[in-house]
């Protein structure tokens, strides 16, 4: 549930909830592309391409109020590297629906790999 401290910025507050957000869509997916088959990956509803859109959707929209509404004002913050966390993310994602529509397991794999050495994954 999004809520906001009383000493807390609401619009902080939102990036952080959307931030949040892509953090854990982006964990469950590096989890089932490594638990899963491609062909069991393929079935998912939604798929993980329309995953990778609703998230790019959420990247974007923290985009805007970073650097185009209310908190660009606020110059370089912290909310600038939570936005490129959440953009490296959104890439991972889209790269993952990428690999299974082509059913390339290797790409998966590498994927996979490179994705368990962040941090917050």
């Amino acid at each position: 549930m999004y809520q906001v401290a009383r000493d807390e910025d609401p619009l902080d507050a939102l990036v952080n909830y959307l931030y949040d957000k892509i953090i854990q869509q982006s964990s469950e997916v590096l989890k089932n592309a490594e638990d899963f088959s491609i062909e069991v990956l393929k079935k998912e509803n939604p798929s993980y391409a329309e995953i990778a859109e609703d998230m790019k959707k959420i990247g974007d929209m923290m985009d805007y109020l970073i650097n185009h509404g209310q908190l660009k004002s606020k110059g370089y913050t912290q909310n600038h590297w939570t936005l490129n966390k959440a953009q490296d993310y959104v890439r991972f994602v889209a790269e993952v629906a990428k690999a299974i529509q082509a059913e390339d397991e290797i790409k998966l794999k590498t994927l996979t790999k490179t994705a368990n050495e962040w941090s917050f994954l």
